[in-house]
């Protein structure tokens, strides 16, 4: 069984013309072949995740909110 992971970053308004924004919008599939890969790269997301929302030294939390980047 594959596992596919997707993701999108840019501008969703489409308002191209207001200054500051994107022009791009750019969508990423990541197909995982593996039960395995998938666990390890769940695990690995959900670390970085904890780490930025968190710091390095607190428990594990609910990773369910999306977190926004620049």
């Amino acid at each position: 069984m594959s596992y596919l992971y997707l993701d999108e970053s840019g501008n969703l308004g489409h308002h191209f013309q207001s200054p500051g924004v994107s022009r791009h919008f750019v969508i990423t599939i990541l197909e995982v072949p593996e039960s395995s890969a998938k666990k390890a790269i769940e695990k690995t997301v959900a670390r970085t995740i904890r780490n930025k929302i968190y710091g390095k030294h607190v428990p594990q939390h609910d990773l369910s909110t999306e977190l926004k980047g620049a």
